[in-house]
């Protein structure tokens, strides 16, 4: 399981700190697979990729685990989108740039990247309206009559327009639904 939290000194700072990087405590929780309200204990760290518009390179990322079954949870800074290489907000750049409610990306993806993105998007408008739909309570969502592009480029739209930051979205439908805003399935399984 993976639970994001915020970088108040930047990503810079995380950067330089690495595993020495004061990460915050697992509050008691409930553990996702033994069922149990237990106090997550620290289970040393592991490196993931990372590609934003500032930087591309492996990142540390803490882990812990749960005394009683042995599970782990990882803490995730909240630039990370579970289970992609590029940052949340350099994706949804892209795709901003593809349909055109931007006129360029700060760093250019792939043309076979931007459509598999693309694709996931449309895939997941509906999941992505129902959340927004929480998210953002008076915002005026998608006419059901619209085709998907259309519908698609909206939510995109919503998105862009609002006040609350990608990074807060996407860790918002990834509490509400299991999965990262564009992933298809969930990333870990539950017993």
């Amino acid at each position: 399981m993976q639970i994001f939290f915020t970088l108040k000194e930047g990503l810079e700072s995380y950067l330089k700190s690495g595993k020495k990087y004061d990460f915050p405590s697992p509050e008691i929780r409930r553990c996702h697979r033994c069922n149990k309200f237990v106090e997550f204990k620290k289970h040393g760290f592991y490196e993931r990729y990372l590609v934003t518009t500032e930087y591309s390179g492996q990142i540390v990322i803490r882990r812990y685990i749960c005394p009683i079954c042995g599970c782990t949870i990882s803490y995730i800074p909240d630039v990370c989108m579970p289970g992609f290489v590029f940052s949340t907000e350099l994706i949804f750049q892209a795709l901003y740039a593809y349909f055109k409610i931007i006129s360029y990306s700060a760093k250019e993806l792939s043309r076979q990247l931007v459509k598999y993105y693309r694709a996931r998007l449309i895939s997941k408008t509906t999941a992505i309206s129902a959340t927004l739909r929480e998210i953002l309570p008076h915002a005026r969502l998608p006419d059901k009559s619209l085709s998907i592009e259309e519908k698609t480029r909206m939510v995109l739209l919503l998105i862009k327009s609002s006040k609350i930051n990608i990074n807060d979205i996407s860790h918002r439908f990834y509490d509400i639904s299991g999965k990262a805003i564009l992933q298809k399935k969930s990333l870990y399984n539950s017993i």
